[in-house]
């Protein structure tokens, strides 16, 4: 936006209904830096475009968009007419579009800019693209890799062992994808709701006034007021989007993505520990129940353990776990997310995540 700002044109902007605080102000900044640029803002009071910027800027010497674009106090101008109403879109869309016709032959310093930012209809309707009019969406800069880094600080003190902290970390992180508020929230939640996420996220759009019946839910409106995003350049909804639709599939999806990055490699360490700790429980050559003959005793799977320990007394405590973690690992293989009460489970909670060496 800086950019076409600084070369002259005009921008309508799609923005969300919830804009991240001090977006303008950044945006102030970049224009100082680019071109030395001011930006004004007006709101848009339901008057006439025209005459809300002549009253503005030119009083009665500019009856008409020529002579608008010419007054000195609105040369060079780059004005911000923020939160246009739905019903006011048209007229302002009307306005760029003449606007930029009566700046072409201004000079790149003399020329006014105008900065006109609506929410949905905006997106659903914009002006057509002249050479000195743009058309942008607001897509936010937040992105998977700054909400798993954000999620971290938050769940850096939480309560539990460190692979709990870990997990209901990525958890919200991947539920939240874009939105920050969301990860604040997640991280007000127990691990046990964080796994089975649906009504506390169904109560959170509550909170925002979302409905999954509304008729006027259209793209641009599920855009606007933030249940869908462009997130890593792939349209994604928002979790609690997902909640109030009564998609459970879909979170139960993302709740199996965030476990798989952080249970997949202590499964896999506590197997290696399991084998380091027994060698001499554990019988090579092996040959598995589908007939694969296993030489190294490094090989085998926790599924391979767990049948060699079957019936030896003396091994039934390491029997248990073996399965236990066979079974979580299992779960997760078939792309099923763990449940809380399994992988919460008090008989191995203080040994879970601390493997041996």
């Amino acid at each position: 936006m800086a950019e076409d700002l600084a070369q002259g044109r005009s921008l309508a902007l799609a923005m969300p209904a919830r804009p991240p605080d001090g977006w303008l102000d950044a945006l102030r900044q970049a224009l100082r830096d680019r071109a030395s640029l001011e930006v004004e803002r007006m709101s848009a009071n339901g008057d006439a475009p025209l005459a809300q910027l002549a009253s503005r800027f030119a009083g009665a010497d500019a009856a008409n968009l020529p002579a608008l674009v010419v007054a000195p106090a609105f040369a060079g101008q780059c004005v911000a007419i923020l939160d246009v109403p739905g019903e006011h879109w048209a007229a302002w869309c009307a306005l760029l579009t003449q606007f930029e016709v009566a700046t072409r032959g201004c000079s790149l310093f003399a020329r006014p800019r105008l900065l006109v930012a609506g929410g949905a209809v905006a997106l659903s309707s914009p002006p057509a693209p002249q050479p000195g009019l743009i058309a942008h969406r607001w897509n936010g800069a937040a992105a998977p890799l700054d909400l798993r880094l954000y999620a971290a600080i938050l769940f850096e003190e939480a309560a539990g062992p460190p692979w709990q902290r870990q997990l209901a970390a990525a958890v919200s992180a991947e539920l939240a994808l874009w939105d920050p508020e969301l990860c604040e929230f997640c991280r007000r939640l127990t691990l046990a709701d964080l796994l089975d996420p649906l009504v506390p996220l169904q109560n959170w759009a509550a909170e925002r006034c979302w409905s999954a019946e509304d008729p006027a839910m259209n793209e641009a409106a599920a855009w606007h007021l933030g249940c869908r995003h462009e997130c890593d350049g792939q349209p994604r909804e928002h979790a609690a989007w997902l909640a109030l639709r009564g998609d459970q599939a879909s979170l139960a999806q993302r709740v199996w993505s965030a476990q798989v990055g952080v249970l997949f490699p202590l499964l896999e360490r506590h197997r290696q520990s399991l084998i380091g700790r027994w060698p001499r429980r554990l019988t090579v050559p092996y040959t598995t129940p589908s007939g694969q003959r296993i030489e190294d005793r490094r090989d085998l799977e926790l599924a391979h353990i767990a049948a060699q320990w079957r019936g030896l007394t003396d091994m039934r405590r390491e029997r248990e776990f073996a399965v236990w973690l066979r079974d979580l690992r299992n779960c997760l293989a078939h792309g099923e997310p763990v449940a809380a009460d399994v992988l919460q489970s008090p008989m191995w909670q203080e040994r879970f995540g601390r493997p041996e060496q």
